[in-house]
């Protein structure tokens, strides 16, 4: 299941502007991109995942406070 496809074909008026298979062996994890209020084309997304694996997937939303709140590291060569 291609599921850049899948979040293609809900589209930016569903409020999904993209996604992309990503992570170990790009089968792991499916990066999402779209608004706040695009949750019922993310379970329309899911649904259509579950339908062609048998597996239900766990949806992580939101994103972390970043650099801002646990700093950054420079390296030096």
């Amino acid at each position: 299941v291609r599921f850049g496809e899948v979040v293609r074909r809900q589209g930016p008026e569903a409020g999904l502007d993209g996604g992309r298979s990503t992570g170990g062996g790009s089968g792991g994890t499916v990066a999402v991109i779209g608004r706040p209020d695009a949750a019922p084309a993310i379970a329309r997304v899911v649904d259509a995942y579950e339908r062609a694996t048998g597996h239900r997937p766990y949806v992580f939303h939101g994103s972390s406070p970043g650099a801002r709140a646990f700093g950054i590291r420079s390296v030096r060569l």
